[in-house]
């Protein structure tokens, strides 16, 4: 699947997660706190603001697809928080997951 996207529309159009270290880094991408800054002991999205919002909506500017590895491990208050930074950063609060096409794998 990575390499459809890559050579379709290039790298920067998915980003691969994982809800712990490990499994971010066996599948060579970031944890879900780190990408989405969400805070990993309170477990809490705070607004962007100012250049922070800014360069968090660069980063995801030309991402189309996001990869979640191990959703067994992600509960359902963790996927809430996924879906209002995805829209934080898409700018899109009216869609799904900020109309990012968002796939979990077990």
């Amino acid at each position: 699947m990575k390499s459809i996207i890559r050579n379709s529309l290039g790298s920067d159009a998915f980003c691969l997660l994982g809800p712990t270290g490990v499994s971010a880094l066996n599948i060579n991408g970031s944890t879900i706190h780190s990408k989405l800054h969400i805070h990993p002991k309170t477990r809490e999205v705070l607004p962007l603001k100012g250049t922070a919002v800014h360069e968090f909506r660069k980063k995801f500017e030309n991402v189309h697809f996001v990869l979640i590895d191990e959703y067994s491990m992600v509960g359902c208050n963790m996927l809430n928080l996924i879906e209002k930074r995805l829209k934080e950063a898409m700018d899109r609060d009216n869609e799904p997951y900020g109309g990012v096409f968002t796939f979990f794998f077990w």
